[in-house]
């Protein structure tokens, strides 16, 4: 369940009116199923921080952000709102002392990025 890059309009939403309507009504139907992670991601990383991360992301979504953490010198998610921000920090966030908690737009080009890397990871588990 991935989606293109996101536009500034969302997941290249303005261009489903040129379809059928049973395409357009899969599309919502996946774009809504998404819409409503992304929000839901973001709301329990501002009001349920200490939740285990593996509530809301899968082992292999789980090492990507462990490794790209890593690799940025920060330490392993292990609570949601550590696995939110390293997302948010994926679709451009700062993450500046002074920066507001990231927004779902934020989220949403990040979880994009997570999508894509897991799918690269899985790919590569399948070769090894």
């Amino acid at each position: 369940m991935h989606c293109p890059v996101p536009t500034s309009s969302g997941c290249k939403i303005d261009e489903l009116g040129h379809h059928s309507v049973e395409r357009l009504e899969r599309a919502i139907a996946i774009r809504m199923v998404i819409a409503w992670r992304v929000m839901l991601m973001t709301l329990l990383g501002r009001e349920a921080p200490e939740l285990p991360a593996e509530l809301l992301f899968s082992d292999t979504e789980l090492r990507v952000l462990g490794d790209y953490a890593q690799s940025r010198r920060r330490e392993r998610p292990g609570r949601l709102a550590d696995a939110v921000r390293e997302i948010a920090i994926l679709g451009g966030y700062l993450n500046r002392n002074t920066d507001p908690p990231p927004g779902h737009q934020l989220i949403w080009h990040g979880y994009t990025r997570l999508a894509s890397m897991s799918f690269a990871y899985a790919l590569r588990d399948e070769i090894e």
